[in-house]
């Protein structure tokens, strides 16, 4: 399907800030729009049809032996993150 369009980009930003000024519609992962959302600066066009929640992966190599400092850093971000990122507080979804 070929885009037909004065606009293409693939950058996450820029497309927030097109949507802001008016230029079209975006699906954008909550970091990039959660502050333009609580400002009022984007809404949400379609409540009821949603993409897939941001999921954050901790990619290490594959080895016997997990340093101390690889797994400190995970459990520190599973810790952190266990109650949803923080771009998404005070977000209603």
């Amino acid at each position: 399907m070929a885009t037909h369009s004065r606009l293409v980009t693939n950058n996450g930003e820029v497309m927030r800030d097109l949507a802001i000024a008016g230029l079209g519609l975006a699906i954008l992962p909550l970091f990039i729009v959660a502050d333009a959302l609580r400002s009022g600066a984007l809404i949400h066009v379609r409540r009821t049809s949603r993409p897939l929640p941001d999921t954050i992966y901790a990619v290490y190599p594959s080895t016997r032996h997990v340093s101390r400092r690889v797994r400190a850093l995970v459990d520190y971000l599973g810790q952190r993150l266990a109650d949803g990122a923080p771009w998404e507080q005070g977000l209603v979804r």
